[in-house]
């Protein structure tokens, strides 16, 4: 009776996680102002090449980070520095996504309770896993047949797709830095933010707008210093809001995952009083509340709690 329930739940897992790839195979990204909603093979192995080479994203940094060899391994931390490429390139956010596959993982010595990869839109509708260990760009469905045949031998693996600043399979984590700055990680993040804020505006590395900086940041002014340490954090959470300093406060920037959003100070301030917003405002909080799965009521309560927060 045991195994059959076993054999059940396996047979489940599967079902689901084939379910999962077919529903991947029919998303369509949202059409947005950047430049590429799919990439190449060519351009996926760019990206690929640049995490592989990462001095500090690199599976030979590993050790680096974890000198007491606690098995972190840091897939989340190649997940991130891949998603930051392919921003840096003008991927659309919408055509990319992590993959994360939870359960009893063992590599070698190593138990691993989830691995995670960040997946890109391919230009011919299908997905490419974007995942260092592979030792290629690979489709997404070969990466779920690797996974399950070299690192899942109970085969109970289950598979989630998830917007791609999910820090961790956990619901609830993002790129804020009480995930990314633990003692634990040695300086990993602090180091790869460096990096990538080093490069910023050089060949492949355009500019990520201010308005992505994260909304742990009371404003650009009053730490302009810190801002231009980390000026390579962004998407924080759901939606991150941050005023741009070249506009002089004046309009509110939310970014998320699937694009950017304006809301001008009036706009804010009648939000607070119950006035009547202007259209733009009205659309944005109507995205947003579609994109949160929330009433747009919801949506700009949230709105008003992170205004008086940052």
């Amino acid at each position: 009776m045991e195994y059959d329930i076993l054999h059940s739940n396996k047979k489940s897992i599967a079902i689901s996680n084939n379910k999962l790839l077919d529903e991947l195979d029919q998303f369509t990204p949202l059409v947005s102002n950047y430049s590429t909603i799919g990439v190449t093979k060519a351009q996926a192995r760019e990206i690929y090449e640049a995490v592989y080479n990462n001095p500090v994203a690199s599976i030979w940094s590993t050790s680096k980070y974890d000198p007491d060899d606690l098995g972190i391994g840091f897939c989340f931390g190649r997940a991130m520095a891949v998603h930051i490429e392919a921003l840096h390139r003008r991927v659309n956010p919408s055509s990319i996504k992590k993959v994360f596959a939870v359960g009893n993982l063992v590599a070698g010595n190593t138990n691993w309770g989830f691995h995670v990869t960040t997946i890109i839109r391919a230009q011919d509708g299908g997905w490419y896993a974007i995942d260092p260990i592979m030792g290629k760009p690979i489709t997404v469905r070969d990466w779920y047949k690797t996974m399950r045949t070299e690192y899942d031998p109970n085969k109970t693996m289950k598979m989630y797709v998830t917007s791609a600043n999910r820090f961790s399979p956990d619901e609830s984590t993002h790129y804020l830095p009480q995930n990314l700055f633990l003692s634990a990680y040695h300086g990993y993040f602090e180091d790869l933010m460096s990096f990538f804020r080093q490069r910023s505006g050089t060949p492949h590395y355009k500019p990520i707008s201010i308005s992505n900086l994260p909304n742990f940041f009371k404003s650009t002014q009053t730490k302009a210093n810190t801002v231009e340490i980390l000026t390579g954090l962004f998407l924080v959470g759901a939606i991150t809001l941050k005023s741009e300093e070249t506009l002089a406060n004046t309009v509110l920037i939310i970014t998320s995952e699937e694009g950017e959003y304006l809301i001008n100070q009036d706009d804010l301030q009648k939000m607070q009083t119950g006035g009547q917003l202007s259209e733009m405002a009205i659309q944005s909080v109507n995205a947003i509340g579609q994109e949160l799965l929330i009433s747009p009521q919801e949506a700009m309560k949230k709105i008003m709690i992170k205004t008086s927060s940052n």
